[in-house]
């Protein structure tokens, strides 16, 4: 009897570590399963192209209107102060034709969220902004979707789509007959162009009687702010003893 109990003791040992052998394999087999899950910041950033980081993680995003830097917010910026983006009136000679210029900067968060927004033109027919909606919910659905049509004009009205390919896909079709009326439309994207009240003309003005040491380009584009916002300068007449 005294000679049993050594190898049920053998037995036990043995059965106790193919438990602990079994079992951390399966830990080995766990713990390779999560390092082979897919880190997001392996895909890189969406918004500056680097793959060190994630998208949520990339300080980019509030990077300053004004100097570029990523350290501070737009309204906190000391290396432009505001005073300093003053209005340029031009053509004050001009009688009835003086106009305000503002530089055109834009707002790069909007204007990604703005191409996916596109004009249509009704053509021929009467369409709403009520019909435009329902004939898009009719075609693609309510689903996906939620279809918000707004009227800026006679005739015209913007809308945003899911994506920017999809308005120039839709684009293609010139005109696009309506199913829910009598209408024909046109799918164009949205420009800034869009809102405008008119566009400025463009002349060539003559001007005399300045020094030819101080014909310097920002000389002639101060002078020729008297009458318009210039645009360019004839470099072969700059210097020429005529003027």
């Amino acid at each position: 009897m005294m000679e049993d109990h050594p190898q049920k003791n053998e037995t036990h040992q043995e059965d106790h570590l193919n438990q602990v052998e079994t079992s951390s394999a399966k830990q080995t087999s766990s713990a390779g399963q999560i390092h082979k899950q897919p880190n997001p910041r392996s895909y890189g950033c969406n918004i500056c192209g680097l793959k060190n980081h994630a998208t949520t993680d990339c300080n980019r995003r509030n990077v300053c209107e004004n100097c570029g830097l990523n350290n501070h917010r737009t309204i906190d910026c000391v290396r432009e102060p505001l005073w300093n983006y003053g209005p340029e009136f031009c053509a004050v000679q001009v009688e009835d034709q003086s106009f305000v210029f503002i530089d055109e900067c834009i707002y790069a968060k909007t204007y990604r969220e703005m191409a996916s927004t596109a004009v249509i033109s009704v053509v021929s027919g009467v369409a709403s902004a009520k019909n435009i909606e329902q004939e898009f919910r009719d075609i693609l659905g309510s689903e996906i979707w939620r279809w918000h049509c707004k009227e800026i004009g006679p005739n015209k009205f913007t809308m945003r789509f899911p994506t920017a390919k999809m308005v120039k896909d839709w684009g293609h079709f010139k005109p696009l007959g309506m199913r829910s009326v009598s209408a024909q439309i046109i799918i164009e994207p949205w420009t800034p162009a869009v809102n405008a009240k008119g566009e400025l003309r463009q002349a060539w003005f003559r001007v005399r009687g300045i020094p030819n040491d101080q014909r310097s380009v920002k000389t002639l584009a101060k002078v020729g702010g008297l009458v318009g916002k210039t645009l360019e300068i004839d470099e072969r007449t700059r210097f020429s003893i005529d003027y």
